[in-house]
């Protein structure tokens, strides 16, 4: 696993995040019957965290609440649930709009062979790193995301050829279910904040959705998406929209479909396809679900 920040961030990034896994260790109670799931994740991020030289500096905290709370397993297989869950036991899954539209846009627009390299900005568990290493075999997928316990979990599910990986699965009571390795051997998995990038020009198409109404700055996490963009090269982008309360106004701009357009135009991008498309559903339980609505977005970086 790579750690892509700027050299003074780094040791805070990786203290912030040990000192939260060691903490989350030791608040499982060894005699509940996931422990040895849930602590065998965490000591496997613990091990990929310290094979990265680092001092033991002072941690500096630099991010709101929203983007801290994914450092956290429940959180980590939450999403993994929700990324994944067509191919657990349940077999059902409410999360297929949006990953089928991302790949619907990659399919209409691009499609290029000659794509070297694909960046999943924020990809969690690895949803979409999957999908795009199906659709690419022959390009680089780069996994990127703030959390390194999704990392770890989205590398042993796309990466690797597990049997029966297990899976937290919140239903009216807590159950493990499981997934095999999906043995993708095209994917790099890296430790990453948006907000202190240092790529530039290195993927040919990034891939974001559902981040950005998270960062503490929507017009600066778009220009750092722009940086990472090789000239001609493309953005797919899918974020919730309408349902921002109470938010700083640098974390309101992107809050519908024009101002989406705006803002990606603004920034240079050329727009060619905004609309809102089908809502993001999450599960309450059996009986109640959560409908937000869905804004996609696909541009290219196009130099004159």
């Amino acid at each position: 696993m790579n750690l892509l920040l700027n050299e003074e961030d780094k040791d805070g990034y990786i203290m912030n995040q040990i000192e939260s896994i060691n903490k989350m260790i030791e608040n499982l109670d060894k005699r509940w019957i996931h422990y040895k799931t849930i602590k065998s994740l965490l000591e496997d991020t613990l091990n990929e965290l310290k094979k990265i030289k680092f001092n033991n500096k002072t941690i500096q905290r630099t991010h709101e609440r929203k983007i801290e709370k994914y450092i956290n397993w429940v959180e980590v297989y939450r999403l993994a649930n929700y990324h994944f869950s067509r191919y657990l036991n349940s077999k059902t899954s409410y999360s297929e709009g949006l990953f089928s539209t991302l790949l619907a846009l990659n399919n209409m627009y691009i499609h290029d062979k000659s794509i070297k390299n694909i960046g999943i900005i924020g990809c969690g568990p690895g949803r979409s790193v999957l999908d795009f290493s199906l659709a690419y075999p022959n390009a680089k997928i780069h996994g990127l995301d703030y959390s390194s316990v999704a990392l770890t979990l989205g590398k042993k599910i796309v990466s690797s050829c597990d049997k029966e990986i297990e899976i937290v699965r919140r239903e009216d009571n807590i159950i493990i279910d499981k997934i095999n390795g999906f043995k993708r051997n095209n994917c790099l998995w890296s430790m990453f904040d948006l907000t202190k990038s240092n790529i530039k020009e290195e993927f040919d198409i990034a891939v974001c959705s559902n981040v950005i109404n998270l960062m503490p700055n929507h017009k600066e996490a778009i220009n750092k998406i722009y940086n990472m963009i090789t000239p001609n090269g493309y953005i797919i982008y899918a974020d919730l929209t309408g349902w921002r309360i109470d938010r700083k106004e640098e974390q309101e701009l992107l809050k519908d479909k024009d101002s989406i357009k705006k803002c990606f135009e603004d920034t240079g991008f050329v727009t060619i396809e905004c609309f809102d498309g089908g809502p993001y559903v999450e599960k309450e339980n059996d009986s109640n679900f959560i409908f937000y609505k869905q804004t996609y977005y696909i541009g290219r970086k196009c130099i004159k």
